[in-house]
């Protein structure tokens, strides 16, 4: 299944990538190829996330190496609503 993005995830990689690419344009690549990656492993297994439903309805978290994902699963795919740095309040973020 696929994954979409909604536009503030989109943003949120942008951003994340800029950061990243000022210090070190490859590590910028790896990251957003690993990124991708999740994405696709998420959208083929859209329940491998945590299901926060008391902070959200149908609210998905995945974490990885520095990033959180939060998601929503549909007869899709996935719809990815922010990607956001681990150290963030992502409750508060999500809602």
């Amino acid at each position: 299944m696929p994954h979409r993005l909604r536009p503030s995830a989109r943003k949120d990689i942008s951003d994340i990538l800029a950061y990243i690419a000022v210090r070190n344009p490859d590590a910028a690549r790896a990251w957003r190829n690993a990124m991708f990656h999740i994405l696709d492993l998420l959208g083929a297994n859209p329940h491998l996330g945590v299901a926060h439903d008391e902070v959200r309805e149908g609210l998905r978290m995945f974490p990885t190496e520095n990033y959180i994902v939060l998601y929503r699963a549909d007869r899709v795919g996935i719809l990815v609503l922010r990607v956001i740095h681990a150290a963030r309040d992502w409750q508060t973020v999500s809602k």
